[in-house]
């Protein structure tokens, strides 16, 4: 019984700690960005599909090599709007923008969004989705379980995966 009991207070910490680091992130993301940028959830991307998305890493070129999204094109934290652009298609239905968690990437966004194209800011950045979503690669295109996460203060938001910095 004590045993079963135990179970059970392990099992609510578990998810209370979870919840609090969601609503840390959460937090973090209301006090440091302005949401002058529409967010767009991991878990829709995986729904619609990554082919109909520009998908733009604005982490450093360093972070990017650890992991990114599939079919993520790096343009650093500021991108050049002719550069961006250029990479648009007949397919891409919206622009989507990430960092680490979602913070670099809403200056970049602001940047593009001034130029009226379709721009998303990934909430919760490359976290979140690898949290939610998962199927990151590294600069070889293989599947890792790595990620950057900018610096050692940064990768307790980081919930899934190995933190690197």
């Amino acid at each position: 019984m004590r045993r079963y009991l135990l179970l059970i207070v392990l099992l609510i910490t578990c998810l209370s700690c979870e919840q609090t680091q969601a609503q840390e992130l959460s937090t973090l993301l209301d006090e440091l960005n302005n949401e002058t940028v529409d967010y767009c959830n991991p878990s829709y991307l995986s729904k619609v599909g990554l082919d109909s998305n520009l998908l733009l890493d604005t982490r450093k070129k360093e972070e990017y090599e650890v992991s990114h999204i599939p079919g993520a094109i790096w343009v650093g934290e500021h991108p050049k709007a002719k550069q961006v652009i250029q990479l648009i298609k007949p397919q891409h239905e919206r622009i989507v923008v990430y960092c680490s968690v979602g913070v670099r990437s809403e200056d970049a966004g602001e940047d593009l969004s001034s130029l009226n194209l379709p721009v998303f800011n990934l909430y919760g950045g490359i976290f979140l989705y690898n949290e939610q979503v998962g199927g990151l690669v590294n600069s070889k295109h293989r599947p890792t379980d790595s990620v950057h996460t900018y610096s050692k203060r940064w990768s307790k938001y980081l919930k899934k995966g190995i933190a690197v910095w």
